[in-house]
């Protein structure tokens, strides 16, 4: 018969205690990493991990795209997003061989090898001083409009919309085009002419000048601005997408 001294039966107690403690430990630090590991592969199942380089046309630069990058950054933590501006015919071509993930386009622009889905519709107006014989009016005749010089962005930058805007004009009898020496001024000091009009988008309103104001159109039809994604899409892909689609329900982007 063997008897077991106290001291000893409370010493293997204690041992296997401390071991079942150990093995407890380490399974709940296995599986800790194991339920890291499955939401790192869910959020990267939902494209919400990972690099995202976003090009965008420079006139969606002053609201659409920097909307349109933070709502992604808030709603996707695990993102690392990077948005430059690109010339507008860049950027499909740049979407469809890998350079950058996805493009913000003002106009429909062509290509092979991409997704297009509209992001924005507004409406056109031209941007002139306050102090214009036709900004007294709330909205502008296209006919009174195709009067006074009539400055265009350089078709090289957008030809889409180079071309869209020029249309607007095209029952005029000899409609004053030119196109300013300086191809980004902010200033936009020739408007101060009282005489010049810059045919833009309603977005123009957001970073007018002091002095200036815009009035649309009437009868013109709309500008849009376009999502550009690549033919065969990632999980990545689909959730910019779903961010955009929302995004633009929110902020009214595409009225009725």
């Amino acid at each position: 018969m063997r008897i077991e001294h106290p001291q000893n039966s409370l010493f293997v107690g204690d041992s296997e205690h401390h071991r079942q403690t150990s093995i407890i430990l380490k399974w709940n630090s296995a599986g800790s990493g194991v339920d890291q590991a499955w939401d790192t592969a869910r959020n990267a199942g939902a494209g919400e991990l990972g690099t995202l380089r976003i090009g965008y046309s420079l006139s969606t630069g002053a609201e659409t795209a920097p909307a349109l990058v933070d709502r992604l950054i808030r709603s996707s933590p695990g993102l690392e997003v990077s948005a430059v501006p690109m010339a507008t015919p860049e950027i499909t071509p740049a979407v469809a061989d890998g350079r950058i993930d996805a493009g913000i386009t003002r106009g429909e622009q062509p290509g092979r090898g991409v997704r297009r889905f509209l992001l924005r519709r507004e409406r056109i107006g031209v941007q002139l001083a306050q102090h214009h014989p036709l900004a007294e009016h709330p909205e502008i005749e296209i006919a009174d409009a195709a009067a006074y010089p009539l400055r265009l962005p350089d078709r090289t930058a957008n030809p889409v919309i180079h071309d869209q805007l020029s249309a607007l004009f095209r029952d005029a009898p000899n409609p004053r085009f030119h196109t300013p020496a300086v191809s980004f001024d902010m200033s936009q000091r020739d408007l101060h002419d009282g005489l010049t009009l810059a045919p833009a988008s309603e977005a123009a309103v957001t970073a007018l000048t002091t002095g200036l104001t815009w009035r649309p159109l009437q009868g013109a039809p709309t500008l849009t601005m376009h999502l550009v994604l690549p033919r065969v899409q990632s999980p990545l892909h689909r959730r910019i997408r779903t961010v955009a689609k929302t995004l633009a329900h929110e902020l009214h982007w595409l009225p009725d």
